[in-house]
This record gives C-alpha cells, sequence and structure tokens, in this order.
C-alpha cells in the first residue's frame, strides 16, 4: 500500500478483508473463522465517497432499488453524518 492510498481505495480494500465476496461483488459471509452469514447490506463512508455491497441472496428487485438510492448518497461531508438517501426505521 502506497502512502498515497486514499480513503475511499482503503474502504474497498475494508470490504474485502470482512467479507467473502461472489464474482459479482455481493456478499457471501463474513472472512471470521467460523464464518458469520453477512449483513444484507453493508455501508462504507468516506468524505471521498461511498462503497456498499449487498448480500447474494437479496432479491433482484429490492437490489435493484438499494442500488439506486446507494448510488445517490453524497459523500459525508463528515463522518458522523447519517446517511440522507436511505429511510430511517
Amino acid at each position: 500500500m502506497s502512502p498515497s492510498t486514499s480513503d475511499l481505495e482503503l474502504m474497498y480494500l475494508q470490504v474485502q478483508n470482512l467479507f467473502r465476496l461472489d464474482g459479482e461483488g455481493r456478499l457471501l459471509s463474513t472472512n471470521e473463522a467460523p464464518p458469520f452469514t453477512a449483513p444484507r447490506l453493508f455501508l462504507g463512508r468516506t468524505v471521498e465517497g461511498n462503497v456498499w455491497r449487498l448480500r447474494h441472496d437479496l432479491p433482484s428487485e429490492q437490489a435493484k432499488a438499494l442500488t439506486a438510492l446507494l448510488g445517490a448518497e453524497p459523500a459525508p461531508a463528515g463522518l458522523e453524518d447519517e446517511p440522507v438517501a436511505l429511510p430511517k426505521h
């Protein structure tokens, strides 16, 4: 890793370290031993942008809707800022 590695690049590496991914980049399980079920959604945020991954078994329509919402999510001005594109529950 070079000293010029961005926070966004580091977040992509974090996803690869935390999870096993399928060929489409969808979450299969954690990288722990033993592996645990992956969350339905991982959202990593940096002031440079967002990285998200969806679990492999989410229905196609739900995955498309979440991808549209997450694609519209702006990079946070500060890391304490809540995501704006996702509804709060």
